[in-house]
């Protein structure tokens, strides 16, 4: 096909391997002129702005973007020619075009029109996930064609998809659930009889039979187990205790049940219900006649220690350590032991099993911060050489540790202690100049100001453009790792970027979410890749691949990010909502977005293993409670939706910060295991300095938490005080946006 230079908004050679070091103010061959009014579905707007724009006014890029506006305001004849015109000249929009144009065609009752387009995208090579993205559009034509269109050869790999499709959607549940609704018991009991319940489908199908309502004639005493089984492996405890009557009370329940497992899961349901004592009868009598269980053990442990009768727990624990000393669960009671004479304030008998588990379990998960709490361990005692020797042993041994900088944080506060002050603030400069935004580096900021030093919080240079930014990223990408592109990924990186200009980011990440896989090396490709999807409005995407950039930056290259890297790393999405929700409530909106950053990512769709949802991962029930405070009738899908997340998100930490009298941490805490842990972790550690405080949050997943999200608030706090950094852009930083334009400014003036 014929191409000329004019078919892209910037010119760019077509043919060349994308290696991104070269001529960097070609970085992007479209133009953003519009976007974003037609993400706002604005198009009208957008297409006069488009009209007016004379930076390339003859483009393929251009003419392919009105041809979305026509589209979208049903200028379907528009739409149509300027389509075509665009995919006959223009090998890398053609197949992003003919997908339109069958679209079009479909919408218009033209069937064999529709198909003719779609099969004119699959003549050219693309990523798999959207060649069957066409499929789903041809397979959905097909269902109203009347035509025999479907026997053609052409569609011949469609065929074949949509066989291996058919296989993949045939599900037992979905049979199980015609057959319940008909209440036809006896074949179910025969499908759970040669059914595996496990996984999603195991959960669906407990679900569907426990809805139904069976009684105890209507299935075996073997079917009513297996679901019980399905049913505790799903966290259904309410599912789980009816099906263990129903298979208790079957008349074959001797017969077709083993009496051992029963035995085992009522014991371990009667946990998870919380019935401690039953839990301790039942466990103490399966022992009794089975053997020793590593699980039920723990269990009869766990369930002394929550009745308050620690003699009890721990003769268990250590009877667990004893019977099964390598397994991964001894250290973890170990490690329960330790915290238990640090909440009595033992520090050396806490410190001797500190000890243990580094000596016994060299590999386990808790050994890193095993060292950190044995060395402050003896920080509280006073033996400040000792911690110190400890955390220098440590950091010098293992510079790759998540515990790393807590070590050398820890270390500086020895050295204070044993007022080595010249010492000390060097150790706290080098922590900064490592992870300039982690939490231990804005602490030593704040340790160094107390003596008046003078502390630059964010080091970033601001004369960075896009263009330098893209230099500076070359240079410091690992010469072994930085692959470039090969041809067809380039030209799938321009088909990329040319659905972002349109705000099609579904579509846009079928050509670029590869290519953020295969490169990971090629640093300057990931920024464009989360500049890309940035300014077309898509924060999943943008911040997905943002974060990977930041963990594979070189650690020594940190200290002086540009700030264009910075504008990535803390975006401000969703911040028109954040402002507006956050200022009604006389809430810090950064604190907001700090929570956010740490949550869920930006990823307004997520729902987490425990069943929290959206931006700031709220509870279904936490989402229910602050409904009703707010006088809203609660729908869980709003809980899905960036405006009601943010705002129910919003009240919830307001709540929690009058709550704590506005203290950030206990807010934090509470906000992520909840007001009555909280409360019971401050009234233990209310006197202990701001540091052993928070290193004392009981729970390993709320103090990371808390540190991370106080990380990501002070980093926050130090950019919007920088001329690049403008948080009411709602993500789209200007310090970004006026490079771009500048960018397409400098080149019409060429």
């Amino acid at each position: 096909m014929k191409r000329t230079f004019s078919e892209f908004c910037l010119p760019f050679i077509f043919f060349a391997n994308i290696t991104f070091a070269g001529n960097t103010s070609n970085h992007f061959p479209v133009n953003w002129t519009g976007t974003d009014h037609i993400i706002k579905g604005e198009y009208n707007t957008a297409l006069q702005h488009v009209l007016k724009d004379t930076s390339c006014e003859d483009s393929l890029a251009k003419f392919f973007k009105l041809a979305y506006i026509h589209k979208n305001l049903k200028n379907h004849s528009k739409a149509l020619f300027l389509y075509r015109l665009t995919a006959g000249k223009s090998e890398i929009i053609a197949p992003l075009a003919y997908k339109y144009i069958g679209e079009i065609e479909q919408e218009l009752g033209r069937t064999e029109n529709s198909l003719s387009a779609y099969r004119a995208v699959l003549q050219y090579q693309l990523p798999n996930r959207y060649k069957y993205f066409i499929f789903e559009k041809i397979r959905s034509v097909l269902e109203t064609d009347t035509t025999n269109i479907i026997n053609s050869p052409w569609l011949e790999e469609y065929r074949k998809w949509a066989v291996s499709q058919e296989k993949i959607s045939f599900s037992i549940a979905d049979h199980i659930d015609t057959l319940a609704s008909q209440k036809k018991w006896s074949a179910i009991d025969s499908l759970l009889n040669i059914t595996k319940l496990k996984g999603d489908e195991g959960c669906r199908i407990a679900a569907i039979i426990y809805n139904a309502n069976p009684q105890i004639s209507d299935l075996k005493g073997s079917s009513f187990f297996s679901l019980a089984l399905a049913s505790f492996s799903c966290k259904q405890w309410k599912s789980t205790s009816q099906f263990l009557t129903l298979s208790k009370n079957s008349k074959d329940f001797i017969n077709t049940v083993s009496q051992r497992s029963f035995h085992y899961l009522e014991t371990q349901l009667s946990y998870q219900e919380k019935k401690y004592q039953k839990v301790v009868s039942l466990g103490k009598d399966y022992i009794k006649k089975h053997g020793n269980d590593p699980d039920l053990i723990m269990s009869i442990a766990r369930s002394y220690r929550n009745i308050g009768k620690p003699k009890e727990s721990n003769y268990w624990y250590d009877l667990y350590t004893k019977l099964f000393p390598s397994h991964s669960r001894s250290q973890e009671i170990v490690w329960l032991k330790a915290w238990q004479m640090e909440d009595r304030n033992l520090w050396t008998q806490a410190a001797t099993h500190y000890r243990e588990i580094i000596t016994k379990y060299p590999k386990g998960k808790r050994v890193d911060e095993s060292h950190l709490r044995h060395a402050l361990c003896y920080y509280r005692i006073g033996q400040f050489d000792s911690a110190f020797t400890f955390l220098e042993r440590f950091t010098k041994y293992n510079p790759n540790s998540s515990f790393f900088l807590a070590g050398c944080y820890w270390k500086a506060k020895c050295l204070l202690a044993l007022k080595k002050q010249d010492d000390a603030r060097q150790t706290f400069r080098n922590i900064i100049l490592t992870e300039p935004h982690d939490y231990y580096a804005h602490r030593s900021s704040q340790q160094l100001a107390i003596p008046g030093d003078t502390v630059v919080g964010v080091i970033s240079d601001t004369a960075f453009d896009l263009n330098n930014t893209l230099l500076w990223l070359d240079s410091i990408s690992p010469s072994n790792l930085k692959k470039t592109l090969t041809h067809i990924d380039s030209i799938n990186y321009l088909r990329g970027l040319h659905f972002t200009s349109i705000g099609a980011v579904e579509s846009a990440d079928f050509f670029l979410e590869p290519l953020e896989l295969s490169y990971p090396g090629n640093l300057v490709l990931q920024f464009k890749l989360a500049l890309a999807f940035t300014v077309s409005d898509a924060p999943a995407q943008a911040y997905r691949i943002a974060r990977r950039l930041a963990w594979r930056i070189p650690q020594d290259k940190r200290s002086n990010l540009p700030g264009t890297v910075y504008s990535l790393l803390y975006p401000s999405f969703y911040s028109v909502d954040i402002l507006k929700e956050a200022r009604s409530r006389n809430v810090d909106p950064l604190l907001v977005s700090a929570v956010i950053r740490q949550e869920s990512i930006f990823n307004s769709t997520i729902v987490s293993p425990a069943g929290a949802i959206g931006l700031m991962q709220i509870m279904p029930y936490t989402g229910e409670y602050i409904a009703k405070k707010l006088g809203e009738k609660y729908v869980k899908d709003s809980l899905s939706c960036p405006g009601s997340n943010i705002r129910f998100g919003i009240y919830y930490l307001k709540e929690l910060l009058d709550r704590f009298g506005n203290d950030k941490v206990m807010t934090l805490a509470s906000y992520n295991a909840g007001p009555h842990n909280a409360e019971k972790w401050y009234k233990r550690n209310k006197d202990r300095e701001f540091d052993l405080f928070v290193e004392d949050i009981g729970f390993t997943e709320t103090r990371n938490y808390v540190k991370k999200v106080l990380g990501n608030y002070w980093t926050y706090q130090q950019l919007i005080k920088n001329s690049f950094f403008s948080y009411e852009q709602s993500g789209k930083n200007h310090f970004i946006l006026n490079s771009l334009i500048q960018n397409n400014i400098s080149e019409k003036q060429n």
